[in-house]
């Protein structure tokens, strides 16, 4: 009786929110929970075909729930443990670009960014892209006009300066 009435009342929150859900949301939300489910399994293949489905998807995207991005994401993050910086730079570029609508306040937003430019820099390293590299780096290096040591750049802007 509890379930029933707990699913009247997931359907009623809904049914009156003014949200509908075809048939391709549907499909995507349930291809996303499996892709997350075989990443927490370390099933990384299973997961990368999942997430690159999801993408052909095409679901616009929703404030608060980011399918596009979060898969993009995963897609570069599992790239980037195998060291595909080529696909990781493209999977970066699709969720940075073309789904860039997470809102977020602004210490979590530097760090999301923090993150970017560290796996963009050793993408651009490993595929001796170093002009690149040393831009993303200096750029970031001395972000709002000054030096953040916390960032730890700088080991990663000299070894890109030397080769």
């Amino acid at each position: 009786m509890k379930t029933l009435l707990t699913i009247l009342f997931i359907n009623l929150i809904i049914s009156t929110s003014g949200q509908t859900f075809s048939n391709k949301d549907i499909k995507a939300k349930k291809l996303f929970e499996r892709a997350e489910n075989y990443s927490k399994e370390y099933k990384s293949d299973s997961s990368l075909v999942l997430y690159e489905e999801i993408l052909k998807l095409n679901i616009p995207d929703t404030v608060g729930f980011n399918i596009n991005k979060i898969s993009s994401l995963r897609l570069a993050q599992i790239y980037f443990l195998r060291n595909d910086y080529m696909n990781t730079v493209k999977y970066l570029d699709i969720s940075e670009k073309v789904h860039d609508k997470i809102y977020m306040c602004g210490m979590l937003a530097d760090a999301k960014k923090r993150n970017l430019v560290d796996r963009y820099s050793v993408c651009y390293i490993g595929l001796e892209k170093y002009k690149l590299a040393i831009d993303i780096l200096t750029a970031y290096l001395f972000r709002n006009g000054l030096y953040d040591p916390e960032q730890n750049f700088e080991n990663r802007l000299y070894d890109a300066y030397l080769k």
